[in-house]
């Protein structure tokens, strides 16, 4: 599973015939399905296929399979949820969302932009990442299963999609034992407090773009020279600053292969720089003379939290 190699590659490292290593698999593979996956997958008190309902054909979709089940009354699904508790679902449900409410449940889930608007609303924005900053664990989880497990990221003959699942159930127990568990960030709650002020702040930046058709206009940049007075005042950010700045460590772990798909083959990374928009309306966004967008030199501004708050 983990290397993805075929039968007969497998079966010259071990030193055996094609025929035998097929009928060890096989062996191997009933084993851990009813000695190990059961105490590793799903509930102590009743089996999965119990528990879970599928597999679903491949045309439902995420919405109708929901409503289907909430339907049961007298399901399990009714029983294992209480009344109050809260589901952080994507737009695939987006169909769901009124029968869960119904029952009580509390429902998230990302935005949907207005009929005839070409974006989200700032309103609608914020209250969408804070539905994906809860969201991001479901995407890890997936990841995992594509990044262990080779078999499960490459296409597979007819025939071996027999066993498909059984070999996805194996290594969902294999992660639930041995993969580090998923925890809190260390900066939780200073993410929970920053998200809380700001979450009602209009976006003064979109707005100067708009009504000034910065949007609409061509931008002339110029490039970013190391003499460039600006350069000399770009302020600096600690490791822990920029986590709090972009509310966790996703983007400063991109920065690395960001920086490689732009570096230039000479070595040089270019930054361009767009002079169009006058200082002083930068600075008539919070009346201050000190704004993010305007590069500032003052130790108080490198603080996230007064950043944010401009």
């Amino acid at each position: 599973m983990r290397t993805g190699d075929s039968n007969a590659r497998l079966a010259s490292i071990f030193k055996t015939s094609e025929s035998t290593f097929q009928r060890m698999l096989n062996e191997g593979r009933e084993a851990l399905l009813v000695d190990y996956v059961p105490s590793r997958l799903g509930y102590d008190h009743m089996s999965r296929e119990e528990v879970v309902s599928g597999p679903h054909a491949a045309t439902t979709s995420d919405a109708v399979i929901m409503n289907n089940t909430i339907d049961d009354e007298e399901g399990l699904f009714h029983w294992f949820y209480r009344p109050g508790d809260v589901f952080i679902l994507d737009r695939g449900f987006r169909d769901s969302k009124g029968p869960l409410e119904e029952y009580g449940y509390a429902v998230h889930m990302p935005e949907t932009k207005h009929p005839r608007k070409t974006q989200l609303t700032t309103d609608q924005a914020n209250k969408s990442r804070c539905v994906t900053i809860c969201r991001w664990v479901v995407e890890v989880i997936n990841g995992r299963f594509k990044r262990d497990f080779r078999l499960l990221r490459i296409d597979h003959s007819n025939r071996a999609l027999s066993y498909m699942m059984d070999y996805f159930r194996i290594a969902a127990a294999l992660l639930n034992d041995f993969h580090v568990l998923i925890d809190n960030n260390v900066h939780a709650n200073e993410f929970l407090n920053i998200i809380n002020e700001r979450i009602s702040q209009p976006n003064r930046l979109a707005d100067l773009v708009i009504r000034n058709n910065y949007n609409r206009r061509r931008a002339h940049f110029q490039p970013m020279a190391a003499n460039m007075p600006e350069f000399e005042q770009f302020p600096r950010f600690s490791e822990e600053q920029m986590i709090l700045f972009a509310l966790g460590s996703y983007q400063i772990k991109q920065a690395r292969s960001y920086y490689g798909e732009h570096l230039q083959p000479d070595g040089e990374f270019i930054i361009e720089l767009g002079g169009d928009v006058p200082v002083q309306e930068v600075r008539e966004l919070d009346g201050s003379d000190l704004w993010l967008y305007e590069v500032a030199c003052s130790p108080d501004i490198l603080d996230p939290k007064h950043i944010m708050s401009t």
